[in-house]
């Protein structure tokens, strides 16, 4: 059995207009029936919903191996950028 407190998970999530990004998240609570989580991004330093059916690799990472906040992909990052100039 892993020990949750010393476990993040590394996810290739795609997002709700099919861009993917690499997130370390540390999960919080699951919701509607277990399809979807909200946790921790490590990279936004808040609290998001990821949905399971848009994660697409997953990975159990030691949490002491990780820096906070954990880095985003760059291509997540261009399209944030994007949204926040265009909004």
């Amino acid at each position: 059995m892993v020990d949750a407190d010393n476990v993040v998970i590394a996810v290739d999530y795609r997002d709700s207009h099919g861009r993917r990004s690499q997130r370390v998240i540390s999960p919080v609570r699951w919701l509607r029936d277990g399809q979807a989580f909200t946790a921790l991004c490590l990279g936004r330093e808040e609290c998001r919903t990821f949905r399971l059916d848009r994660c697409l690799a997953v990975e159990l990472v030691a949490s002491a191996t990780v820096l906070m906040p954990a880095p985003i992909s760059e291509e997540a990052a261009k399209a944030e950028t994007i949204a926040n100039d265009s909004g």
